[in-house]
């Protein structure tokens, strides 16, 4: 990070601080808040000093919201926002992940949601990677298993908050007369942090959620969906289990299979990651497996219309 990636110019110093851009502009001729000039004549405000300057003046600013993180949320966004990277959020949000700042996680998902981002790339772009590097340093040895099952419920919490926080704002919200799926964890299995990231998705994207959590018996699956008219069943898995296991998922499904109950079928999760050219023949019409949440969530708004 360089000196220039802390500079914002007036029109970002003005959405900083919730005001028009000419108030900044009276603010820095007062010399109330100071400004560096570019070779152009241009205004250039530390982001040190905006922020300063909110807390002279009790100004709104949101960035106050993050402490001495101020700064670098301000940074990490903006490359976001610039040029698409990822890698200043992620870092950042692993540090907060790793050490339960969940309400510095969940309130920066929110702000960066409502800018338009979807759901589903920060899901994929940032909360998975944020996960797997949760994983990466357990496995090496930077991470003692205490800490990593610390910060593994610290994702899950923010999962859960910030499905509260999106149905609050409207953008995630149960609609009746909308399609009902079925999503849970295969059998034994002990990580719910794919299908709680899948259950925002789908209900971001208007779909009603039955979600019966982990180590769920293949059976209870075909007895919910009967249950509940579902247009659609969601199974997570997570490796060590693999292609065996879902078309064993599969192959009881298929056989448990009422026409009178109608259903599609999706796979996610690790335990995917790796199969290629997945095909399967049975009584069921459709059956998917997914290995990124932008794919699932096309998906899912495709066969909704």
């Amino acid at each position: 990070m360089n000196d220039l990636t802390l500079l914002a110019t007036t029109r970002q110093a003005a959405e900083i601080l919730g005001v028009h851009e000419s108030s900044i502009k009276r603010w820095n001729t007062s010399k109330q808040l100071n400004a560096q000039q570019t070779s152009g004549g241009h205004r250039r405000f530390s982001i040190s000093e905006i922020l300063a300057f909110a807390k002279k003046n009790r100004l709104d600013s949101p960035l106050l919201f993050y402490g001495s993180y101020a700064e670098r949320v301000w940074s990490a966004t903006e490359e976001l926002r610039k040029k698409g990277d990822y890698e200043l959020l992620t870092q950042l949000v692993y540090e907060w992940i790793v050490d339960d700042r969940t309400t510095f996680v969940t309130r920066l998902l929110v702000h960066i949601i409502r800018k338009d981002y979807p759901l589903e790339d920060l899901i994929d772009n940032l909360l998975a990677e944020v996960l797997y590097r949760v994983g990466d340093n357990y496995m090496s040895g930077n991470l003692a298993i205490g800490d990593e099952h610390r910060a593994t419920h610290s994702l899950r919490d923010v999962l859960i908050h910030l499905k509260e926080q999106l149905r609050e704002t409207g953008y995630a919200r149960p609609a009746r007369n909308r399609p009902i799926t079925i999503l849970g964890c295969g059998r034994e299995e002990e990580h719910e942090l794919g299908a709680l990231m899948a259950r925002l998705v789908l209900e971001v994207q208007g779909w009603t959620v039955v979600y019966l959590g982990l180590d769920v018996p293949t059976e209870e699956f075909a007895k919910q969906q009967a249950k509940h008219e579902a247009a659609l069943v969601c199974i997570s898995m997570m490796p060590p289990r693999g292609e065996r296991d879902v078309h064993h998922i599969f192959n009881l499904l298929d056989k448990m299979y009422d026409r009178r109950h109608p259903y599609r079928l999706a796979f996610g999760g690790g335990a995917v990651a790796n199969i290629e050219n997945f095909k399967v023949h049975g009584s069921i019409p459709e059956v998917r497996i997914f290995k990124s949440m932008k794919e699932f969530s096309y998906w899912i708004q495709k066969i909704a219309d």
